[in-house]
């Protein structure tokens, strides 16, 4: 018996009829796509699980690229000049199969300095059959001129009214109408405006029939939501040093057993809307060390945490040399 599809897969988009949400950048895309000769190279931006990796494979499919000739490189590993150098040399083959060849370079932002240096001819003047395709999460870490020589596409969080209904048209597809809008609104709280993590948490409790059970699950595997804000609220306590906010943070770390993810995202989001009011600098470091998905889980958020005390500790000591 063949393992069962989680529901992030099952209902990847197979068409950009089929994305659900930022309409505007589909149209767009659409529009693109629809040209007689379509551009080489493209990035897609936009925070984790909103769609860019399935993004990318729209596009791929919507240019006629086949399966053999489509190369996806995770850039956190293969980052490096050498790496790149290999790749371009290889893209002027001819592809076994089909006409073009499609590169995707994941989470491109790793790509060293000189591999970026060493990838703008590539993007500038490709050969015909070859088409990039780069996505992630921080564009500001790519070079202006690797952004300039792609057509850009940015995805966003969905609305929690999107979320809402993709949550009920996921659940009426599976004959799980039973689901009522409390479970609903639970996943929206936790999942930050992503269709990946919502269709992630649904999944662990779509087939139970107890809603108050069903809730108590979800609570056990995304976070405790008061933690988390106590978590928030003393390391952006401006009255607080550095090391008492490491001290009383390890404390509650001790107590968290919830998804670090999901923390992460929620964390990210209080700590924008206090950069927001208040522009403070030291918000805007400690943000810093949130921005990549805690793939490694509670370690990952011990160690953002950690080092983001540790720098509000070596800003702490600057500002204190300065007044002397």
């Amino acid at each position: 018996m063949g393992k069962q599809q989680t529901l992030q897969h099952k209902y990847r988009p197979t068409s950009l009829d089929q994305f659900f949400g930022n309409q505007s950048t589909i149209d767009s895309l659409r529009s693109t796509l629809e040209r007689k000769d379509p551009p080489h190279a493209y990035l897609i931006t936009g925070p984790p699980g909103c769609g860019k990796t399935t993004l990318a494979y729209l596009i791929r499919d919507a240019l006629g690229c086949t399966q053999s000739a489509f190369h996806e490189f995770d850039a956190s590993a293969d980052r490096g000049i050498d790496k790149i150098r290999v790749i371009k040399e290889e893209s002027k083959l001819l592809p076994m199969t089909g006409n073009i060849i499609v590169l995707f370079f994941d989470e491109c932002h790793q790509i060293t300095g000189p591999a970026q240096e060493a990838m703008l001819k590539l993007l500038e003047d490709p050969p015909s059959h070859v088409y990039l395709i780069l996505a992630t999460t921080e564009p500001t870490k790519l070079k202006k001129t690797i952004i300039r020589r792609c057509t850009q596409l940015s995805v966003d969080r969905l609305t929690r009214k999107e979320i809402m209904i993709l949550l009920t048209q996921v659940c009426d597809c599976e004959d799980k109408k039973w689901h009522t809008k409390k479970l609903y609104s639970k996943i929206n709280a936790v999942c930050w405006g992503s269709p990946g993590q919502a269709l992630k948490l649904l999944d662990q409790v779509i087939d139970m029939k107890d809603e108050k059970a069903a809730i108590e699950a979800l609570q056990n595997v995304t976070f405790d939501e008061s933690l988390v804000l106590d978590l928030c609220r003393t390391l952006c306590n401006p009255s607080k040093s550095a090391r008492d906010k490491w001290s009383m943070s390890k404390e509650m770390l001790t107590r968290f057993k919830g998804d670090a993810e999901s923390a992460r995202l929620a964390m990210f989001g209080y700590f924008n809307k206090v950069l927001l009011s208040t522009g403070s600098y030291s918000i805007a470091n400690m943000m810093t060390f949130f921005t990549e998905p805690f793939y490694s889980g509670q370690a990952q958020l011990t160690l953002a945490i950690f080092f983001a005390c540790q720098a509000l500790e070596d800003l702490e000591k600057s500002n204190r040399k300065s007044r002397k």
